[in-house]
């Protein structure tokens, strides 16, 4: 098609990185998958007659023109009287070319393109015309927005983008799944940026999205450090979302930095919480309570229960914690008089690296205190406190109640 041939020589004369646009191109096919999904009728669209209702004058003369009417030049010029056989025509015409072709704008688009070079006032007022109509058919504004992000024209990408996720909520989603890909861009960058800036609706969304997607990771960071600490509840816990996702893909000094910027009273050394004082925004630094078919673990009045059956397995908690090389005294405290029943409960201590555990020091979670001796190097600035399920030995049900762990740093 015409389009094609534009797109090939445009691609030809400027091609972007390989890196660069294996990217574009990644985003730039969903975006047309999401196209012809909707060109196919997958998402509902208004009936015939309510498109043609909705026309304005000039579109309805375009699609007259494609059709092959006999409108004369003098009825297209702006402002021009329009005759009652003119009127009735155009509005014949346009019934048929929409019950035909539902997506016309496109149509419009590709006659433009193709008569780009031998008449070009032509072919911008058609342009201009096609744009008109996009504003009432999504799968052309995903078309123009896969254009954009092919032309590297992010300002107008990210307009038919915004105007799809405002106009058109069963695409978002979908849409949104293609739209957080372009963080792998940095160039892409300052456009997301400002998008974000003018608050839109579906902002919530971006961030729970981006945080799915570990090539835009770097972006996702540069952008939410650039907005500052969080103004709610909403942005707080986008904020654990996206924390949790970097410590899941082993990015713990992105994961520091970020919630030294964004966590409010965030210290970033040293245990945080070991008193288990509830403040689930301070997560992942901070206590997760992972609980099971087989287990139940509770965080309530700064107390740590578990119950656990005899089979269960696994870690039922755990804290990162940011340590300064050197040597630590790690020690628990039970809740008085509460003694703790049955075996295979540890506290553990792994050094974290690249989403690994490597093991330091582990304590049976006994009725007595015990305390044990951690080593921490240089290259492990981050360590995870686990409190840590075996299988039993025996039949008896654990059950435990942790008052407090703590860390004493020791003089060389």
């Amino acid at each position: 098609t015409a389009m094609d041939m534009a797109m090939a020589a445009k691609a030809e004369t400027r091609l972007p990185p390989a890196p660069l646009l294996a990217a574009i191109g990644s985003v730039a096919a969903g975006l047309a998958m999401l196209s012809a999904l909707l060109a196919a009728g997958a998402v509902l669209r208004q009936s015939a007659p309510a498109q043609a209702a909705s026309l304005w004058p000039g579109d309805a003369l375009a699609l007259e023109r494609i059709s092959g009417g006999t409108l004369g030049d003098d009825a297209l010029q702006p402002g021009a009287a329009m005759r009652p056989q003119d009127a009735a025509g155009m509005e014949a015409t346009s019934l048929a070319v929409l019950r035909a072709e539902p997506t016309a704008a496109q149509a419009l688009r590709n006659i433009a393109l193709a008569r780009q070079a031998a008449a070009p006032d032509e072919a911008a007022s058609l342009m201009r015309l096609s744009l008109s109509l996009s504003r009432r058919d999504p799968a052309v504004r995903l078309w123009l927005m896969q254009e954009g992000v092919m032309a590297r024209d992010y300002p107008a990408a990210f307009a038919h983008f915004d105007a799809i996720m405002k106009l058109e909520p069963q695409l978002r989603p979908a849409l949104m799944q293609q739209f957080v890909q372009l963080l792998a861009l940095d160039e892409a960058r300052p456009n997301i940026a400002a998008l974000l800036d003018q608050e839109p609706d579906w902002a919530e969304q971006f961030w729970q999205e981006a945080a799915k997607f570990p090539p835009g990771f770097d972006n996702l960071v540069a952008l939410r450090l650039a907005r500052g600490q969080a103004q709610d509840a909403t942005q707080r816990r986008n904020d654990e979302f996206i924390l949790q996702a970097l410590v899941n893909q082993g990015r713990y000094a992105q994961a520091e930095k970020l919630a030294q910027r964004v966590v409010p009273g965030f210290g970033g050394s040293g245990l945080r919480n070991g008193q288990f004082a509830q403040e689930p925004e301070g997560r992942p630094f901070d206590w997760r309570l992972f609980p099971g078919a087989d287990h139940a673990v509770l965080l309530d009045r700064s107390v740590l229960s578990l119950s656990a059956a005899p089979q269960a397995e696994g870690i039922a908690a755990s804290q990162l914690v940011v340590l300064a090389p050197g040597s630590y005294r790690l020690s628990y405290t039970l809740v008085a008089g509460i003694e703790a029943q049955g075996d295979g409960v540890q506290l553990a201590a792994n050094c974290m690296r690249g989403g690994q555990r490597g093991a330091l020091a582990a304590l049976p979670v006994t009725s007595n205190r015990q305390a044990g001796i951690l080593r921490v190097s240089e290259a492990c600035r981050y360590v995870a406190l686990d409190i840590v399920l075996a299988r039993s030995t025996s039949n008896e049900r654990r059950e435990i109640a942790l008052d407090a762990i703590t860390l004493e740093r020791i003089a060389p």
